[in-house]
């Protein structure tokens, strides 16, 4: 199934949104570069790639340099440059507004962001509005279908005595590899333990190495063998440092995190494989897969450094792009098993077809996949809104369980004073009915009185009468008394 421009565009930025360390590499493969591309590169005066890209852009004169980085990505090493070089502005161009965005808030926190912009854009239609002392491609052009009308326009709008400064991988098409490296590949693959040959990018078992092409849904290594003519054809090489080819699938991030580089063998392993790579590159039988180098307009170069040719690496291709050995030649060493080896060589080769039909496969139900993609961004958006309303969520609910346990603190204390105010009210009501059964009985014996006060009140009264009516009778007892007296 072919798939579209605007499809590819759309798979590219799907596989970085979320790759914040685009160029983390398994510690094989600095065991690697560390041993054997290390010393050759500080003897151009630099200890690897990105100590490449800074003391090249320190010899380039002039108060301030105007860089452009095509393809900047997250744009780590862009921010690092600014950072250490303070004459440099740096434009940040890339297809995907993620990884922008995480560049700019790098810059800020690096604060820089006065002098790095961000510009998106697709650099397959690229148009310059600003010319440039330096352009940077790390790790880009292998990205890039409109290699003819990049390098056309970066030719254009690269300043008189400008430089280009080049990280970049130049094998195969979607990194396929050359017929005869291949065979090399499956040769040394025969001595791997079966827990080496685990493909962690497509999580399966491979018996057999599987020569995949890369570049099916987006951009990866889309055209990568023509980056080296392309350049060629429009700019000069003032340095050029190839390297690397069957020793790529033991150090890289697919193969390369099953070795351990501090076991005898696996580093015994390595070491062969390259010393390998290392005489077939010298003799031309194969040609470097990636490349380090500082190009210049035609005539402005001032040294030519290189390890390599760039010419000879390009006949180097013819040879190694003859007729591949079948697997199963490839495996005509000694090996404990070699039967069984072929046989799962075989399948290796029914297996490879079934991928393709598979691959037919995945490529329709990806393209039905980006055809939600907004629908996808959307929900993306609710979810992170979800998200942090769970989290604020869970922010409340934790305060309420503090809150709950103090209040459960505070109500046990309450039900032991409870059941104490309790035991007083029972107390109180004994209290009470007994007040009350001496009220009843104070009352009644205040009736009592009060009935008894009420006859004495009576008789009292009768007395007085009584008194009334014999009161003539005291006074003649009186006055009897004074008479005789």
């Amino acid at each position: 199934m072919q798939i579209s421009y605007d499809e590819r565009v759309r798979a590219e930025k799907l596989q970085y949104d979320a790759c914040e360390d685009v160029h983390e590499l398994p510690e094989i493969f600095h065991y690697w570069s560390n041993r054997y591309l290390k010393p050759q590169l500080e003897s151009y005066g630099f200890a690897g790639p990105d100590d490449f890209f800074l003391k090249s852009l320190e010899e380039v004169a002039g108060e301030t340099i105007l860089a452009l980085s095509v393809g900047s990505g997250n744009c780590d090493l862009e921010v690092a440059l600014a950072s250490k070089v303070k004459r440099v502005r740096m434009d940040c161009l890339d297809l995907n507004p993620t990884m922008l965005e995480r560049g700019r808030e790098m810059a800020m926190r690096g604060g820089v962001e006065d002098r790095v912009r961000f510009l998106e854009g697709d650099f397959n239609q690229l148009r310059l509005e600003d010319s440039y002392d330096v352009v940077i491609f790390n790790q880009s052009l292998h990205h890039v279908t409109g290699l003819e009308s990049l390098l056309d326009e970066v030719k254009r709008k690269l300043k008189p005595g400008g430089r280009i400064l080049l990280s970049d991988m130049i094998g195969r098409n979607g990194h396929v590899r050359w017929p005869l490296a291949l065979e090399w590949i499956w040769k040394f693959w025969a001595e791997l333990p079966p827990s080496y040959r685990y493909n962690r990018m497509y999580r399966c078992y491979e018996e057999l190495y599987v020569d995949r092409d890369c570049s099916g849904l987006a951009f990866e290594g889309i055209r990568a063998e023509d980056i080296l003519p392309e350049l060629l054809k429009r700019f000069e090489f003032e340095y050029f440092f190839g390297f690397g080819n069957v020793v790529d699938p033991f150090v890289d991030r697919v193969f390369g995190p099953h070795f351990d580089e501090t076991k005898d063998w696996d580093r015994d392993f390595i070491d062969r494989v390259h010393a390998k790579d290392q005489e077939l590159l010298a003799a031309g039988e194969i040609p470097p897969t990636h490349m380090l180098a500082v190009l210049r307009h035609p005539g402005e170069a001032r040294e030519i450094r290189q390890n390599l040719s760039p010419a000879a690496c390009l006949a180097a291709r013819a040879k190694a792009s003859g007729t591949a050995l079948k697997p199963e030649s490839a495996y005509a060493v000694t090996y404990e098993g070699a039967e069984q080896v072929r046989a799962m060589a075989a399948i290796a080769v029914e297996y490879e077809d079934y991928c393709e039909r598979a691959r037919a496969i995945i490529t329709k139900v990806s393209a039905e996949v980006e055809q939600q993609s907004s629908w996808g961004v959307e929900l993306k958006g609710q979810l992170e809104a979800s998200e942090a309303r769970v989290v604020a969520l869970q922010q409340e609910v934790a305060e309420r369980n503090q809150w709950a346990l103090e209040t459960e603190e505070i109500v046990g204390r309450a039900e032991v004073e409870l059941g104490s105010l309790r035991q007083e009210i029972e107390e109180y009501a004994a209290l009470r009915l007994r007040l009350e059964q001496e009220l009843k009985e104070r009352t009644a014996w205040a009736l009592e009185l009060d009935r008894e006060i009420g006859d004495y009140k009576a008789r009292q009264a009768e007395l007085a009468r009584e008194l009334a009516e014999v009161a003539w009778l005291v006074k003649l007892r009186r006055g009897i008394a004074r008479f005789f007296t």
